[in-house]
């Protein structure tokens, strides 16, 4: 019997052994700055350091539940349990303080972080400011991250903001972002998101030794967020005022609830980018045909005039 999970790109149905499966969504959101951050790097230069910060209410990724996140050289979070190393990567950039390539012994790139309260839930935000790169000797070239972690829901989010990455090849820091779990050593699995053929790709990766991966050429735009979600929760978006998208995976009929009515642009794709169908609706349902199509993993794009949301459908 064929078995296909959602969260992953399988076009032939593969089972996998793994503690939790993640969905994954990309949208745009206003990058604002933390109004009321705490330092995390005290003003010192920073560049492969360690820090730990204790959030004070439990968060779980794949199977560690802890209270306790740890920044290990780049831009990410992880948690431990014993020798096992779980991890959400913003970023795979070998990215620095820029003070490091200035005279001055003052850190110009501060890492903090908030607690924030979002529905009864806390959500822990951290961010990385006016970030350079170990490479940009000239220190002309910046960027801007947050990752967030709900409380509950272990939901995580990748806000993308202001960079300026003009002055260098970007595709020489080798970036992709991803959640990860260690399984061994010498092996991990990873939920990813990759640049193929100039889109923004997720997929399930088994990462061992011989691993290779399709790394960002430029880096997302201000305002995009990638979404890592449990397959037992809902999506933000499923929760906003378009509401649900469902069935998925899908035989015939997918619908898409538009409880406001607002315009509606749709556009499903192929992974190889080829448009399958797409259109425009207001009706309070809309309702997409997708029986012509193969058997596969496709990708759903709509927007109305406030935001724009991709997801991953699975054709039966």
């Amino acid at each position: 019997m064929k078995k296909l999970i959602l969260s992953v790109l399988f076009i032939n149905a593969i089972v996998f052994a793994q503690s939790v499966n993640y969905n994954f969504e990309q949208y745009t959101s206003n990058y604002t700055n933390l109004n009321n951050p705490i330092s995390i790097n005290n003003n010192l230069i920073w560049d492969d350091e360690t820090y730990n910060i204790n959030i004070g209410f439990d968060v779980k990724l794949f199977d560690i539940t802890t209270q306790n996140m740890i920044i290990a050289g780049k831009v990410n979070l992880n948690v431990m349990n014993l020798s096992m190393v779980n991890s959400i990567v913003a970023s795979n950039a070998d990215l620095v303080d820029r003070g490091l390539h200035t005279d001055e012994l003052v850190s110009l790139s501060p890492i903090s972080y908030q607690i924030d309260e979002l529905n009864g839930s806390k959500v822990l935000k951290v961010e990385w400011k006016n970030a350079g790169f170990y490479i940009d000797d000239e220190n002309r070239n910046y960027v801007n991250y947050q990752i967030w972690v709900y409380e509950n829901s272990n939901r995580i989010e990748i806000h993308y903001g202001p960079s300026n990455t003009d002055n260098f090849n970007y595709g020489w820091v080798n970036d992709f972002c991803a959640v990860s779990e260690m399984v061994s050593q010498q092996e991990a699995h990873s939920f990813m998101v990759q640049e193929i053929n100039n889109e923004y790709n997720f997929s399930y990766r088994n990462v061992d030794e011989i691993f290779t991966v399709s790394t960002f050429t430029k880096i997302p735009e201000e305002g995009t967020v990638f979404c890592f979600y449990p397959t037992n929760q809902v999506s933000l978006k499923e929760n906003d005022k378009l509401g649900a998208i469902y069935p998925n995976p899908v035989t015939q009929f997918l619908n898409i609830e538009n409880q406001e009515r607002e315009k509606i642009d749709y556009q499903i794709r192929s992974l190889d980018g080829r448009i399958v169908q797409e259109g425009t609706s207001s009706l309070g349902k809309i309702q997409l045909n997708l029986a012509g199509l193969k058997q596969g993993i496709y990708i759903l794009n709509y927007q109305t005039n406030k935001i724009e949301v991709k997801k991953y459908i699975a054709k039966l």
